[in-house]
């Protein structure tokens, strides 16, 4: 967590104790006591925001594990339940929803293979290869889930992975490997002819 700046009734009181008529004695206890309060603001305030953080991926693993169930249970009523954007944060305690991805990544929806996802997107197997990795989909339980198989590591991928992908081609993040950079040059070039192509088709379409 980033450090929190001084809090502003720490720096306000400081400025008083100054400029109070009293002996040098009674100015640096005080200053000491306005330090101790401004340190356990900062460290209450740095708990709370920790608190709240647990709370909101406590909120996001069961609103993940209640899709799951109402799937099973009842298909119908699935699309009631609100999206959550992850099975469990790195680090954090493993619950019912990570079981049951890992059970039936299909059923949770984690249906396509790296080549199928290649396919989606319209790029080569290497390229989608290098930059799922290079942008961290591999491991972004949002897109991804990996699967043990015997000795081998079989990673996952929802079908909204694809636009995700695309967006990060668009814009990607820095810094990052000369690889990757050149993945997303040809991706990039590889994309413009896919949509002058679409663009030519709709142009004919209408003549």
């Amino acid at each position: 967590m980033p450090p929190l700046s001084a809090s502003p009734s720490a720096s306000m009181a400081e400025d008083p104790i100054r400029n109070l008529k009293a002996s040098d004695e009674s100015k640096e206890i005080l200053s000491k006591i306005a330090a101790e309060v401004n340190a356990a603001y900062r460290e209450n305030f740095e708990a709370m925001l920790a608190s709240l953080q647990d709370i909101a991926e406590g909120q996001k693993r069961l609103l993940t594990t209640l899709g799951i169930l109402v799937k099973a249970i009842e298909p119908k009523l699935a699309h009631d339940v609100a999206a959550a954007v992850s099975i469990a944060m790195p680090g954090s305690r493993p619950d019912i929803a990570s079981a049951m991805v890992l059970a039936d990544p299909g059923a949770a929806g984690y249906t396509l293979s790296q080549g199928e996802l290649a396919k989606q997107v319209g790029l080569t197997q290497a390229d989608v290869s290098i930059l799922t990795r290079a942008f961290g989909l591999d491991v972004d339980s949002a897109y991804s889930v990996r699967i043990p198989q015997g000795k081998k590591t079989v990673v996952k991928y929802r079908s909204i992975t694809g636009a995700r992908l695309r967006e990060l081609i668009a814009a990607p993040p820095a810094p990052l490997t000369d690889i990757a950079q050149g993945s997303i040059k040809r991706a990039r070039a590889t994309l413009a002819k896919k949509q002058e192509s679409q663009a030519a088709l709709g142009a004919a379409g209408t003549e």
